[in-house]
């Protein structure tokens, strides 16, 4: 984006306006996304060549 482009966005919508994009995941994505990591690694742990046919 030129920088001239750039400067009249920011002018019209405030400083932050390219930023939305850029922000951390919430807290309740964060909780879901790391109770799937703990499910996933549990899983590996616990599965056993054994109990293949």
């Amino acid at each position: 984006m030129s920088t001239a482009l750039h400067r009249k966005m920011a002018r019209i919508y405030g400083a932050g306006w390219g930023y939305a994009d850029n922000e951390q995941p919430g807290p309740l994505m964060k909780l879901l996304l790391g109770t799937h990591v703990i499910i996933f690694i549990v899983g590996v742990l616990s599965f056993d060549r054994r109990d293949l046919p």
